[in-house]
């Protein structure tokens, strides 16, 4: 069955294909970009239209409009395949541009950068490295085969920057960036002018590259890709130089480099597979694997697939990832969540599992993220022209091997912060793609140049711009962040909450805050899950603090601290908070209603069960503990939780309810009164005790227990045996 596909693949049909493929590609994608426009949250790669001015935004779609119009009837219209100045070119353009692009990546840096690892590093961007660690060295020169040892490594390259040049943290990303940017962009452009000679080729392509949104991480983002993407593309490029020429410095450069690579990130070894065909050319071994196994079939045949069965073979019963309950709520390691399982994890992780809609919705956004105009380019070379493309040359195919790794395992992959907000990660196929489009479009260069194709690829490349805009523009990044927030919420879930609220706290307006909170908390409303949604009742209690010390509405803070628990169990760290509102609206004579006295009555009641019949005294107190949220003055809950203490011998505790509660007088003041001094005496609080008896005197009759308990304790008599006094009923 795979060699009748695979002939299929490789065949040479008579005609030369559909004269209009790249019109109709670029249409096609075009629509995605409609569909961003109308549905932003779904449409997460193509959506960035929505977030620019509304002069961009026109204007981008009218000039998109216009050449994707012309394409379509440009079709019979060719151009000459103009050979450029080779050395007027290499000498100079790929350098000035390369300084050009640097200084842009260093001086308009991301706004609002909390993609991927980005917010773990906020505590220490302001923070200038005084001296290196002192097993720097030795941390920046191991290899472990782990997730997560590349983004150590590349830390440990930022700290050095911090440290050699005195800069913060900050300034070392964007330095890093900038450096790394520069290089990139200097061997894309000498690739570009390397692998094609015809100049409307050249421009094209060098714009392709500069317009890929895959380049947003160049500009300061606090992230440890910038290194690694360089990286990848210089050892592909000195791959297919050393494929095509065997010069044996470029194989011994390849090596450090790989191992450079690996040490930045675990994914490098991917390229494993390329290194070892390199080897054999380089030690004369090439007779190790024929023709066959290099070409487009072999190389499917006998690397890819082999490998792919080696891959589901660690998925299903070294990993055993397939059925992993992928909630990121509690420790964890990377490797414990490192690929997406088959069966959805109950609600509400339900959504998001490696074959449901959401993640394949998610992984097409992604690939239309790389570069629509590399897609249309890619596609109309393989479609229209496919009958004059080698597929025999080992390094067009081994680089088709590498992007395959790659975007197979990023397939599988779990994206720990969502796959739009790990965007970063996912680029990897991108510096491959690239390369790999150099090397089919230098096979079919010289053949007339239909216009069609450069004003499709044209419309689509105007069309990347405003991701540029949104990315590094802190309003428009905001809203963005608010809308992939609400998808993640509607599909993977985890950390959601964190996101949306990362996009509101971008803004100083507090009555815009108050409305776009309010409104995603509508919004969501109809998706929450009751009883079972952290990241909806995090959103609640976020409002819930806004509004009390923003806004300072305990009112409304109250009510949405206590919707939030409609959804999820309060933490312990929110209830200082809830009772701090509670206490200001007793302050300000608030009158709390029927219902909340209704809703206190039924944690009551079930307190009051556990406690007589269950026994269950620490469940007990967490339903007495729960009232108090709906009913902050109650002697019901004081009693009860007293008596509960008491069982559980936490005297301490037990006498700062009974100070309340003789505040209150509950169940009336003498009683309050004999508990206040028998939970005093239990916690040595003596003083409190002979207070809470002279009173008792004052103002009852005479009782014997008590006259005792004060006589004693006025004369320090044997006080640590009063307490059994109490017990003796004395």
């Amino acid at each position: 069955m795979f060699q009748e596909i695979l002939d299929k693949m490789v065949s040479k049909p008579e005609f030369s294909g559909n004269e209009q493929s790249a019109s109709i590609l670029g249409t096609v994608i075009f629509g995605f970009f409609i569909l961003g426009l109308v549905i932003p949250d779904s449409w997460w790669g193509v959506h960035f239209l929505n977030f620019v001015s509304p002069a961009m935004k026109t204007a981008c779609l009218v000039l998109a409009v216009m050449l994707l119009g012309y394409s379509w009837v440009a079709k019979n219209k060719t151009i000459q395949s103009e050979i450029t100045n080779e050395k007027k070119w290499s000498k100079t353009f790929p350098y000035i541009l390369g300084t050009v692009a640097g200084f842009v990546f260093y001086n308009i840096p991301m706004a609002g950068d909390v993609y991927g690892n980005a917010r773990g590093f906020q505590d220490i961007l302001d923070t200038t490295v005084e001296r290196l660690p002192s097993d720097f060295y030795t941390n920046l020169f191991s290899f472990e085969l782990v997730p997560g040892n590349g983004r150590g490594g590349v830390t440990l390259i930022v700290q050095f920057i911090s440290y050699a040049m005195q800069v913060t943290v900050y300034d070392a990303f964007k330095i890093m960036g900038a450096v790394c940017g520069v290089g990139f962009v200097v061997a894309w452009v000498w690739s570009v002018h390397y692998f094609i000679k015809v100049r409307a080729w050249q421009i094209t392509l060098v714009l392709v590259g500069l317009t890929s949104p895959f380049l947003i991480i160049y500009f300061g983002h606090v992230e440890t890709y910038a290194p690694v993407y360089l990286i990848l593309f210089l050892w592909s490029l000195l791959f297919v130089l050393f494929i095509r020429t065997r010069k044996s410095a470029l194989y011994w450069t390849l090596v450090p480099l790989l191992l450079i690579g690996v040490r930045l990130h675990t994914l490098m070894y991917l390229l494993g597979p390329a290194f070892l065909v390199a080897t054999l050319y380089q030690f004369n071994l090439k007779s190790a694997v024929s023709n066959r196994i290099l070409d487009f079939k072999g190389v499917f045949k006998w690397m890819y697939l082999p490998l792919f069965a080696g891959g589901i073979i660690l998925y299903f019963f070294v990993f055993k990832d397939f059925n992993d309950p992928r909630s990121l709520s509690t420790d964890f390691k990377d490797i414990d969540r490192l690929f997406l399982p088959m069966v959805s994890p109950e609600a509400p992780l339900d959504n998001y599992n490696m074959f449901s809609p959401s993640h394949l919705l998610d992984f097409f956004n992604m690939m239309l993220f790389w570069s629509p105009p590399v897609l249309v380019l890619l596609g109309y070379v393989l479609i229209q022209k496919r009958r004059s493309l080698n597929w025999k040359l080992p390094e067009v195919n081994l680089l088709l091997l590498s992007f395959l790794l790659f975007a197979t395992i990023l397939f599988s992959m779990n994206p720990l912060f969502s796959m739009p907000m790990d965007w970063d990660l996912f680029c990897f196929p991108v510096p491959i793609l690239l390369l790999l489009l150099l090397l089919l479009v230098a096979q079919v260069e010289k053949e007339p140049i239909k216009m069609n194709v450069l004003s499709a690829s044209g419309g689509l490349m105007v069309l990347c711009i405003p991701a540029f805009s949104v990315f590094l523009t802190l309003e428009q990044n905001s809203y963005r962040i608010e809308r992939v927030g609400v998808h993640i919420y509607k599909t993977y879930y985890e950390h959601s909450s964190t996101y949306l609220l990362m996009s509101l706290k971008m803004i100083d307006d507090p009555n815009l805050y108050q409305a776009r909170v309010e409104g995603l908390i509508t919004e969501l409303e109809d998706y929450a899950l009751p009883n079972n949604d952290k990241q909806y009742a995090e959103l609640l209690i976020e409002n819930a603090f806004f509004n009390f010390y923003v806004m300072q509405n305990a009112t409304e803070a109250r009510k949405m601290m206590l919707k939030s628990m409609e959804y999820d169990q309060l933490q312990p760290r929110f209830e200082q908070f809830i009772f701090e509102i509670n206490r200001r609206l007793v302050q300000e004579d608030y009158v709390f209603t029927q219902k909340d006295k209704q809703k206190a009555d039924q944690f009551i009641k079930e307190g009051k069960r556990l406690l007589r019949e269950e026994k269950n005294y620490e469940k007990a107190l967490d339903e007495f503990r729960y009232s108090t949220y709906y009913t902050p003055i109650d002697g019901r809950t004081l009693l009860f939780s007293i008596e509960a203490l008491f069982l559980l011998k936490r005297y301490p505790e037990a006498f700062n309810f009974a100070t309340k509660l003789v505040t209150l007088k509950f169940p009336n003041h003498q009683t309050a009164l004999r508990i206040g001094i028998h939970t005093a005496l239990e916690s040595k609080h003596y003083g409190d005790a002979l207070r809470y008896s002279e009173i008792y005197i004052e103002n009852f009759e005479r009782d014997e227990l008590i006259l005792t308990v004060n006589k004693r304790l006025e004369a320090r008599e044997n006080v640590g045996e009063l307490k059994f006094l109490f017990n003796r009923g004395s």
